[in-house]
């Protein structure tokens, strides 16, 4: 009787583990349920609809790994409505509203290092020659999507003093390498500039912190992301770039 108690008893842990492991599968393997361009996708007529239905089910989402969790949100299919608003920092915070997943990622107190790993892994310099303009401005769009998602203020906060010190170096070595990678334009130095900006803030550096306060134009810069001069991008770059000797 008691080896057959304890091979139940076995038996149950078991079975509870594979339930477990399946729970995990399920969560992390889920998938927007409809994409743009799929007849699914033209059944919903209405903005709302297809936004409810983005939606991940709560079950799925509080028990989603946060590596998972994070390449949902960048491949949310109304992520590109940041751009729609008057600055970039309004129209993610309209995009947050309207998403489940971004406000739970927000939460994630370990996202900033996951963040961080995956922005240092993407190379502006992984192209082909024979990519057409839509390929090109898909690549370049990974780019500003993570850098205004790292940009804000909870991501920052999640990372250690020298994790932001690594981000700051792999945003200016980004930005090097956009500057002479002629698909990168405007829109990148906007969000690589902003992020750069947020870092050195985030670290309270007196002489950036005077920086601001002298320069108006930066200080609303930091605040919405929307640059009014190209000037603006050397000054927050080359200061960056000051920092970083420094630091060395």
């Amino acid at each position: 009787m008691k080896s057959i108690r304890i091979f139940t008893k076995g038996l149950v842990i078991i079975i509870f583990f594979f339930l477990i492991m399946y729970a995990e599968e399920k969560n992390n393997s889920w998938d927007f349920p409809i994409k743009p361009g799929t007849s699914v996708w033209k059944q919903y007529r209405t903005h709302a609809e297809k936004v409810k239905a983005l939606q991940v089910p709560l079950s799925v989402l509080k028990n989603m790994s946060t590596d998972h969790l994070v390449e949902i949100c960048l491949t949310y299919p109304f992520l590109d409505e940041i751009w729609a608003y008057n600055n970039i920092q309004n129209g993610f915070e309209y995009v947050v509203k309207d998403f489940n997943g971004l406000q739970e990622l927000l939460m994630r107190k370990d996202v900033g290092p996951i963040l961080l790993l995956r922005y240092k892994n993407m190379s502006p310099n992984n192209v082909s020659k024979d990519w057409s303009l839509l390929q090109q401005g898909t690549h370049t769009a990974k780019f500003r999507h993570i850098e205004i998602l790292i940009a804000q203020e909870t991501i920052l906060t999640a990372l250690k003093d020298n994790e932001r010190l690594t981000l700051l170096n792999e945003v200016v070595k980004k930005h090097q390498t956009m500057s002479q990678t002629s698909i990168f334009g405007y829109p990148n130095a906007e969000t690589n500039t902003f992020l750069m900006g947020r870092i050195l803030q985030k670290n309270d550096d007196d002489k950036f912190n005077q920086i601001i306060s002298n320069n108006k134009k930066i200080d609303v810069f930091l605040k919405s992301g929307n640059l009014f001069v190209a000037d603006l991008v050397q000054e927050i770059f080359s200061y960056a770039e000051q920092y970083l000797d420094i630091k060395r």
